[in-house]
């Protein structure tokens, strides 16, 4: 029982820091996206 318990105990933080890190990523990328989108207006208003 208790093996198995250190097993799943083991196993739940790289679940959750894999959701982390993809949350991460998708905010990351957002903001680059947004980044070259007011680039791209500001470039084209000038």
């Amino acid at each position: 029982m208790a093996k198995k318990s250190m097993i799943a105990k083991n196993k739940r933080p790289a679940k959750s820091l894999l959701k982390l890190i993809l949350v991460v990523k998708n905010v990351v990328v957002h903001i680059q996206f947004t980044a070259n989108l007011n680039f791209a207006v500001f470039a084209s208003v000038n």
